[in-house]
Formats: C-alpha cells, structure tokens, sequence
C-alpha cells in the first residue's frame, strides 16, 4: 500500500510541475485542497509538500465533492478569480437529488401495478374455484378414492392396495380393495379375495386366505377361484405374508389374469382382472419385500 501511495505521489508532483502558486501546504494536514485563485487548480498536500494540479481540460475542481468535474468554465471562473461558492453545486445536487426522487417513484410504480393485477387474478380466480365447487356439488356419480371427479354411471372405479409385514406404509402390512369409493376387503394376513358382480358392479363376496399360517389354505383358494362364476371381477391383495402355501392356488390365479410364476415372501401383491379372461382394464403389480405398498387403479365398464 505505500508503494502505491509513494507512486501516485511521484506521478502528481510530475504533473504539478512548473505551475507557479502562492498556495502553500505548510501549515494543513494531508489532504486536497480548492486554489483560492483559479477554479481549474487544486493542490495535493502530503507531508506538507505542495503538489499543484490542473483538472482536465473543461472541468473545474469541485471543493465540496472533492473532485473534477465537467462545468462551464465561464460561470465559475472570471479571469483568474474564482467565484464558485457553491450555488453551482448546491443547483446540480437539487438537480440530481430530484431526477432521483423521480427514477424512484418510477421504480414504486411497477410493484403497485404488479400488486394490482395480482390481486385482480386472485379475485378471478377464487370466482372460478367457487364455480367448479358448485358444478361438483351439483353432479350426481360414484367418487374415485381421494379424488373429487364424479363418473358416468356406465363404470365403476376400483383401487386395491397391497403391503407386506416388512413395508413403511402400514405396520404389519394392509390389504384394501376399493370398489365404488367402499372398502370391501376382510383385511387380514394373507390373500384378501374381493368378487363384483360385472353387470351392476356390486361387491359379492369378500374373502381372506391365510397362506402364511394355514398350510390347507393354497388348496381352499383353488378350490374358491374354480367356483367363481367365469365373468366376475376378481379383486385380490395379499396382507402381511401370502407365499408360504400358495403355490396349490398359482394355476388359478393365472385364471384370473396373472403373469406371475409365483409369490415373493412377504411382497405386497395386488391384481384386478377378470375370471376367465384377460380385459384392457387388467392390471396387476407387485413389490419386493420393503418395497412396498402396491397400488393399482381402474375404472371397469359395466357389462365388461
């Protein structure tokens, strides 16, 4: 740092020579100081030696913002007598403090205008919301689970959820099966087995298949899947563990529409197909053990 001051020092005393001033340094601080005389010449006091500058060409130096600036040498200066007593400056402060006040309000302006139209939006759309709350009141049809959009009479929503003991979503798994926004589901360990009449859409029969626990249970569900009328829709999720005796009953359930050559332990299963054959509706899905729940939705036409 004072190699740099030193080097501005020498550049300035370089500039300021041979420009003769009575003005002296040697009694002031360090500092930049106006000349008494002449506008156009001011003088860099350091260590009480006076170093005499000129600003450039078409400026003056500016005693109250201790700088050069542009001005009209004609107004400030007469001869060598300078007559700047700060009504120059005081007028271009005025100036630019009021061109200031107006960039500002300017810049107010556009947030009011933003706030404006946001709130105009806002009311639009609370209208429209209040609409569609009304048009929805209004409607008269069955409700897909967790969703507000009433649907024709000629189909029935269906949602069947599957977790296995080990899965986070529910502790010691779950087994759900939605049919028109009801639970029909037993929800107990093992296979839960929801039927629904295809023409009207109505739940049947309800069913649970304890695979894990009863080693006769894979044959009673074979034996139930074979009873069931062909056309029915079959609904099936597995609760907890539903592997352990469920190969006797694999064969039926490929019946129904399943793809799987069998049963993971403790995986979340689920499947809506239909008995007898396969539909456009039919979906199934199953997760490994911890990667559950399983969640699969249709919506199933009457007279499918």
């Amino acid at each position: 740092m004072s190699s740099f001051v030193l080097f501005v020092i020498v550049v300035l005393e370089v500039r300021g020579h041979n420009i003769h001033t009575a003005f002296s340094c040697a009694d002031l601080p360090d500092g930049t100081y106006a000349d008494p005389d002449v506008c156009t010449t001011y003088h860099l006091c350091h260590s009480r030696i006076n170093y005499t500058l000129r600003c450039p060409e078409g400026q003056v130096w500016d005693r109250w913002l201790h700088h050069c600036r542009l001005a009209d040498i004609s107004k400030c200066c007469r001869g060598d007598g300078c007559l700047e007593s700060g009504e120059v400056v005081a007028e271009e402060v005025v100036a630019g403090l009021s061109r200031r006040v107006e960039s500002l309000e300017r810049e107010n302006e556009r947030p009011n205008q933003l706030m404006e139209q946001v709130a105009a939006e806002n009311i639009q759309l609370r209208n429209e919301l209040e609409l569609l709350k009304a048009k929805v009141d209004s409607l008269d049809g069955r409700l897909v689970p967790g969703l507000d959009i009433p649907l024709p009479t000629a189909v029935f929503a269906v949602r069947v959820v599957s977790a296995g003991f080990d899965d986070s979503a529910a502790e010691g798994g779950c087994a759900e099966v939605w049919v028109g926004g009801h639970q029909q589901a037993l929800n107990r360990r093992g296979i839960n087995v929801v039927i629904v009449e295809e023409i009207s859409g109505q739940t049947e029969d309800s069913q649970r298949f304890d695979t894990y626990g009863d080693p006769e249970a894979g044959v009673k569900l074979r034996d139930y899947l074979r009873a069931v009328t062909t056309g029915r829709v079959v609904l099936i999720a597995v609760k907890d563990e539903g592997s352990k005796y469920a190969a006797d009953a694999m064969e039926e359930l490929r019946n129904v529409g399943t793809t799987l050559p069998t049963m993971g332990y403790r995986e979340s299963w689920a499947i809506i197909g239909k008995k007898g054959s396969k539909t456009s509706w039919f979906v199934e899905d199953r997760r490994q053990r911890y990667h559950g729940p399983t969640v699969v939705e249709a919506l199933i036409p009457v007279s499918a």
